[in-house]
């Protein structure tokens, strides 16, 4: 019987943001008491007055304070911090005074009365936060600068994160809190240049004739990039932090009632969600509940990737990556039975843990062609599929007619039980006699059988009858390598490999030759070469060398007597070699056989 569902949780997740934050970061000061660079390239700065107090969280000696009248902090003097755009910034801001002279947060080229590098100040007649970078001209006017002027207006006494992104002319944001408020575009100057002067945090001056304006207030957490920050990395360095939960509440396997549960959010504000549900994109707008939560119901299963939240408010944006939700399925067991005999089909397949009187479809594969049953559970939530052969049973899918629900319970094989020969032999008497023999033992009295094997590489076939003892003798064979000996039983088509067999001489040595067992070809000057040893000068004779395979590979004589283990100029593998030897001795005409080994 199918186990009781239970209600569990699954909940792959992985949380996302689209870039590393120290990609392109080119300081980093915390103003932990000074102003140390922690970005890695240790550009830290140096400081002219600027004191160190309580940071947004209360923290003491954690922000940087500067008094409006003579605080401020130099950067390094050095190329690599006067990139060209695109450029970003941030940091945590604390305005004291709302006049143009002390609301001067940054400049990355200072020189007085050249209108050089980024630098931020506010608009003087609106207090809204403002943008610019000079073309490197003499004087401060509109056409020697771009600026942009945001909508938002400061609100002094308050920490607030400002992210600042300078990419082009007409191509410039500055975040408040996550928001991006619009605003307006002025002046006509030239691309961005630098001046030979360091920038600085705090100080700027626009004319030879007044004095430098000054910041007033509290800064901390200052980065700056020479790259484009993302909508993402804005939201990140504000601190969003939504969480995710994947919750799935299965009644069946074909229900669609999963859930996905965000929360940290505020209480009543609208929030806009976007996904990929299986590659397919999906938008939604939600109100966070009284918990801070938005409950996304009515879910199939399946992968819920690119999970964005965006609060509509302040397009604070989090990006909480993927989330699967699986579905719980059938969950059967499967075993079998091989068939008794190799020409037998009694093979069988079992499957439980099925549900008694339900009925069910099974697909799968047999030796690569697609196969489909109909069954009825028995009794026991088993369904027996009887009558098979032996072979490769794949992609065995069983589906619930009733609720669809599925399990794939892979591959099974069914083996065959084939033939157990043992095999033996007799080599010939004498190497020029063809008195050797082979037994095959094991078989069946009086059943007919089909036997193969390669000799010198040639195949040959014969067909024998098993004597009383369950054998068959194959004699008259002469001295040689039987290679890939198969038996097969003619009746049942049964088999068994018996592998290799070789018949060898009895001597080595005849009375005008003594023959080498092995040479080495490797050039080393020692046994380089493969020849007969000569007892007798009177013995004449033709030699011929064949691989495994019965391929005459050379001919030696009395005159040409050595091989150095080449075939048409290619080195011929470490193997065992064999030979025939026609000789005359004492004016008798004499065959030889045997082989002997190349080793590399």
């Amino acid at each position: 019987m199918r186990k009781t569902i239970i209600i569990f949780v699954l909940f792959v997740f992985q949380k996302s943001f689209s870039q590393d934050l120290t990609d392109g970061l080119l300081l980093h000061y915390p103003f932990n008491g000074g102003a140390d660079d922690i970005s890695g390239n240790n550009y830290n700065g140096t400081i002219f007055g600027t004191t160190f107090g309580l940071d947004r969280f209360g923290n003491p000696n954690s922000a940087a304070y500067f008094d409006g009248i003579n605080n401020y902090i130099n950067f390094p003097n050095i190329i690599e911090l006067k990139p060209d755009l695109p450029v970003s910034f941030s940091f945590w801001i604390n305005y004291s005074d709302l006049t143009y002279e002390n609301s001067t947060v940054f400049n990355t080229s200072f020189e007085e009365n050249v209108n050089s590098g980024v630098y931020m100040n506010i608009q003087s007649s609106s207090s809204k936060y403002q943008i610019s970078y000079g073309d490197g001209s003499n004087f401060y006017t509109a056409s020697t600068r771009r600026t942009y002027t945001s909508n938002s207006i400061i609100q002094p006494n308050e920490w607030h994160l400002i992210v600042i992104i300078v990419n082009a002319a007409f191509d410039m944001k500055i975040y408040v809190d996550c928001v991006e408020n619009n605003g307006n575009y002025s002046g006509s100057g030239g691309q961005l240049q630098y001046s030979n002067l360091p920038g600085n945090i705090g100080r700027h001056d626009r004319s030879l004739i007044n004095f430098a304006d000054y910041f007033k207030g509290a800064l901390d957490d200052f980065r700056y990039w020479d790259r484009e920050l993302t909508q993402l990395e804005v939201s990140e360095l504000f601190g969003v932090n939504y969480n995710i939960t994947s919750v799935l509440d299965l009644t069946s396997c074909d229900s669609i009632d999963g859930s996905i549960t965000i929360s940290g959010l505020t209480t009543g504000l609208s929030y806009t969600i976007n996904y990929d549900y299986q590659g397919v994109p999906v938008t939604g707008n939600y109100i966070a509940d009284t918990n801070g939560e938005i409950i996304i119901t009515g879910l199939d299963s399946g992968v819920y990737d690119n999970i964005v939240v965006i609060e509509d408010l302040t397009s604070c944006t989090d990006n909480l990556g993927q989330v699967v939700l699986d579905s719980i399925d059938l969950t059967l067991t499967i075993s079998s039975l091989s068939p008794t005999a190799c020409g037998s089909i009694d093979g069988s397949i079992t499957i439980s843990g099925l549900t008694s009187g339900l009925s069910y479809t099974i697909n799968y594969d047999y030796q690569g062609v697609p196969i489909t049953g109909n069954y009825i559970a028995d009794t026991n939530g088993e369904i027996i599929i009887t009558g098979l052969d032996s072979g490769v049973y794949d992609n065995i899918v069983v589906i619930e007619g009733l609720t669809s629900c599925t399990d794939n319970l892979g591959q099974v094989v069914l083996d065959s039980i084939d033939l157990t020969l043992t095999i033996s032999s007799l080599s010939p008497t004498t190497c020029g006699s063809i008195d050797g023999s082979i037994t095959i033992s094991g078989l069946t009295a009086g059943l007919s059988y089909t036997i193969n094997y390669d000799y010198q590489g040639v195949p040959i076939t014969g067909n024998y009858i098993a004597d009383t003892n369950g054998e068959i003798i194959i004699t008259g064979l002469d001295s040689g390598v039987y290679d890939n000996i198969v038996v097969t039983e003619d009746l049942t088509s049964c088999t068994d490999n018996l592998g290799q067999v070789e018949l060898v001489c009895a001597i080595d040595v005849i009375s005008c030759f003594k023959v080498k067992k092995y040479f080495t070809p490797n050039n080393d000057g020692y046994n380089d070469f493969w020849s007969l040893d000569t007892i007798s000068n009177d013995c004449t004779y033709i030699l011929y060398i064949f691989d495994r395979y019965g391929k005459l590979l050379k001919t030696l004589t009395s005159q040409n007597n050595k091989w150095n283990g080449n075939y048409n100029g290619r080195r011929m593998p470490s193997s065992d070699y064999w030979f025939k030897l026609d000789y005359v001795e004492n004016g008798e005409f004499l065959t030889f056989r045997s082989h002997f080994a190349l080793k590399r």
